[in-house]
């Protein structure tokens, strides 16, 4: 439906709300609403989504704390969070655990118990600078993976081991911000898989990363250069993200599955070391098909008007 803009006073503009909508969900004089600017349109809800506030996470009845509850309750977007374990050394895998939830911060610690409180709290416009800075920092691990496999410097894999655990705390901050702010974004499922995604490229390149830190052996230039295409692809699936734009799309699905082709060939006829790289590149093709996917549906509405509004 349409409204009219109403001007008071020369810098005030009113719009009218629908009496329908107002007596169903008993609107009256002097309540407050939410309003929320999401880019070319505003939101106007009865109440704010409550954000979840304190929880325990107890060995009574989760068994073993493994540091994977804590994760879940900071995703959850928790601001509270109490750790009761049997074992005391317990203490350190949790702390570990800690490093990466952004905002948290141990306030207490006894024997069997410790406090956990958050000191700042995730907005929801901290997100896309975060995840750009996710999407840049894989993209970073990506290109150093190359220059190594080319240079054969596997000392230089542990500043990809730690890039890795940077990027593992910004796609959990991510994670945390739709969760805490789920109203504020349009299509969440989706923006929490391509988060997702990211991270799970990080994970293989850490894991790609270890393994040939410890075999010191060099790869092939066929499987480096393949190496190498894969990751113009994911450049091209990071740009997507934000513009749907059809020089990149074109024939982008049929190269990837020509990719995971390619990577079979080789993996038949390659040594070890290229196998072990080829696994990595695999597993990383399969993650790119399905970010692709995701990144054209997040961009398809904005980009091509449903028939029925041409």
């Amino acid at each position: 439906m349409k409204r009219k803009i109403i001007q008071i006073a020369g810098s005030t503009q009113l719009i009218s709300l629908p009496r329908k909508w107002c007596i169903e969900h008993n609107i009256k004089k002097g309540e407050e609403l939410e309003v929320d600017d999401e880019g070319d349109e505003i939101v106007i809800s009865t109440k704010r989504i409550v954000v979840p506030s304190h929880i325990i996470l107890s060995h009574k009845t989760l068994g073993h704390i493994h540091p994977h509850f804590l994760s879940a309750a900071y995703h959850a977007g928790y601001e509270e969070v109490d750790v009761e374990y049997r074992d005391p050394k317990r203490i350190q895998e949790i702390k570990d655990r800690l490093d990466n939830c952004i905002g948290y911060e141990m306030i207490n610690q006894g024997e069997h118990i410790c406090q956990i409180r958050a000191i700042s709290r995730a907005e929801s416009s901290e997100f896309d600078q975060i995840l750009r800075k996710t999407f840049y920092l894989t993209k970073t691990m990506g290109q150093n993976t190359i220059e190594v496999l080319k240079e054969g410097n596997y000392q230089r894999f542990r500043e990809i081991i730690s890039l890795e655990k940077t990027c593992d705390r910004l796609t959990d901050f991510c994670i945390r911000v739709l969760n805490q702010h789920e109203g504020k974004f349009k299509k969440k499922f989706l923006l929490r898989i391509i988060v997702s995604d990211v991270e799970r490229i990080g994970d293989e390149l850490r894991k790609m990363a270890q393994r040939l830190e410890r075999e010191k052996r060099r790869c092939s230039k066929q499987v480096i250069d393949l190496f190498q295409e894969v990751f113009k692809e994911y450049d091209h699936i990071q740009k997507l993200f934000y513009k749907l734009d059809a020089t990149l799309v074109g024939d982008m699905f049929s190269r990837i599955e020509d990719l995971e082709k390619r990577s079979w060939k080789y993996f038949e006829k390659g040594t070890i070391i290229d196998q072990q790289i080829i696994h990595s590149v695999l597993v990383i093709i399969n993650i790119l098909y399905e970010s692709a996917f995701n990144n054209v549906e997040v961009n398809l509405e904005t980009t091509i008007k449903p028939i029925d509004e041409q």
